[in-house]
Formats: C-alpha cells, sequence, structure tokens
C-alpha cells in the first residue's frame, strides 16, 4: 500500500511541476454555428415618396419618431408603403390610409 500512496503523490507532484495535464481534460466539441442571416439594410436618408415593404415581423405605425410615441397601426409583413421621407432611425410613411412613424430597418425601399 505504501508503494501505491508513494506513486500517487509522485504523480501528482510531477503534475503539478509541469502544469496542468490537458490531454486529460476534456472539452466540449464545439458546433459549427450555422451562418448568419444577412441584416437588414437601413433605408438611406432621402426626402421624397417612395415605396417599401414591410420586412419585419410587424411593424408599429407610431404618431412620432420613437419608441414611446402612441401606436397608430400595427403593419404585418408584406405591407406596402409610401415612404415620404427618412431621417436618422425612423421613416416617415403612409399605410393602411394612415400617416406615421416606422422603425427603418423594419422596411425595405421597392
Amino acid at each position: 500500500m505504501n508503494r501505491i500512496s508513494a506513486f500517487l503523490i509522485g504523480s501528482l507532484t510531477l503534475l503539478a511541476a509541469c502544469g496542468e495535464d490537458r490531454s486529460l481534460t476534456r472539452t466540449p466539441a464545439t458546433a459549427a454555428a450555422p451562418p448568419a442571416a444577412p441584416a437588414p439594410q437601413p433605408i438611406p436618408a432621402a426626402t421624397g415618396m417612395r415605396t417599401g415593404v414591410v420586412v419585419a415581423d410587424q411593424a408599429n405605425l407610431r404618431a412620432a419618431p420613437n419608441n414611446r410615441a402612441r401606436r397608430i397601426a400595427l403593419l404585418p409583413r408584406g405591407t406596402a408603403v409610401d415612404i415620404v421621407e427618412v431621417a436618422g432611425a425612423w421613416a416617415k410613411v403612409r399605410a393602411a390610409g394612415e400617416e406615421g412613424y416606422v422603425f427603418a430597418r423594419s422596411l425595405r425601399p421597392e
């Protein structure tokens, strides 16, 4: 028993002196990440009437260009809009008989 204990203590001392033996530890296999879908491109800032379509699952048509403004309508994916102007992250649009603001990344110009 003493020989086994001495051998184990000697082996552990040797491992400690040499550093961690990574061959004994298993690292989880990392699965290859699926390719990321291309991010929607924002509409360039411009003025003048253009047409576009909602590409998000849904977009809020708001009374002012901010997230706290009153929601006028909920526009589902595929809704055609007239883009009046784009300023920053928001686009002023006409859709569903209303005029308001939609987050520009929710739209794709046609």
